[in-house]
């Protein structure tokens, strides 16, 4: 029976991390990558000790970060998603990512992280964006309240996104 649980993330998650956060990348995103942006896209989402000490070294400091907060799903005692939020301001929550290993997605694993990091929010506007292609990820969102509104005029690797928000009252 596996069971999965929902928790902070630690310093001692954030190797198993960067390897969901490539897979993830790689599987979800990368069909939504312009093709004259995929050379760089594939040079920052894969393995190499560069990419895994620059990833580690950044999300080491949003750990000790308060205004940053992050969550890990762990299965049978391996790490297999995890979500991480920015508080902007006191009425502004961001959203900053949520990734599940591919051969783990469609098990509600997504949506748990997801909920459990929307549960400490108690009011103010909580924003996201997503790259406006991916469908599944936007339905998702949608059975949560959010509502796109506009395009986000970032782009990642050149792929548009949409920005989405829920206020919470």
């Amino acid at each position: 029976m596996n069971s999965t649980i929902i928790r902070l993330a630690q310093e001692k998650d954030l190797a198993s991390m960067f390897r969901i956060s490539v897979a993830t990348h790689q599987t979800g995103y990368g069909d939504f990558i312009p093709a004259h942006r995929r050379a760089d896209f594939d040079a920052k989402y894969s393995i190499s000790d560069k990419n895994e000490q620059i990833y580690i070294g950044k999300m080491a400091k949003r750990l000790t970060d308060p205004h940053w907060h992050t969550w890990v799903a762990e299965n049978d005692g391996v790490i297999v998603g995890y979500t991480l939020a920015q508080d902007s301001s006191e009425s502004l929550f961001l959203k900053r990512g949520l990734f599940v290993l591919p051969e783990k997605q469609g098990m509600g694993i997504g949506k748990s992280l997801f909920a459990a990091s929307l549960k400490g929010v108690k009011r103010g506007e909580i924003r996201l964006s997503v790259l406006t292609d991916n469908l599944r990820a936007k339905r998702m969102y949608e059975n949560f309240g959010f509502e796109a509104q506009e395009g986000d005029e970032k782009r990642f690797f050149g792929a548009e996104l949409t920005v989405m928000s829920l206020w919470k009252h």
